[in-house]
């Protein structure tokens, strides 16, 4: 999948080439939630934060608990310096998900 190809790019620093086939997918499938979180990484990694948090924001529409954006936002959050933001996304995502333990260690 376009995905896949992205993601092995990614693991070895292509990330233009990634974000191409990202690109090719969401032209096919636009609300793909796998091809736009893989986006968000992508503009996180270049704290590109806009743009990340449009990516997660998008994807929350379609999915509301979707505990791997959740935490995305937190971690953006955090690293803006918006702490009650931040709190806020890694309340949801704990929410979200109680058992996993990402959301925990923030």
């Amino acid at each position: 999948s376009l995905v896949n190809l992205a993601n092995g790019y990614y693991t070895i620093g292509k990330h233009e080439v990634a974000e191409k086939y990202l690109h090719e997918g969401l032209a096919l499938y636009p609300d793909d939630i796998d091809l736009n979180y893989n986006l968000a990484l992508i503009r996180m990694h270049h704290r590109e934060w806009p743009e990340a948090i449009a990516l997660h924001e998008k994807i929350l529409k379609q999915k509301p608990n979707y505990y791997d954006s959740l935490t995305a936002l937190g971690n953006i959050y955090d690293q803006m310096d918006k702490v009650d933001l931040a709190e806020k996304y890694y309340d949801n995502a704990i929410a979200a998900n109680p058992t996993h333990g990402l959301a925990y260690n923030n």
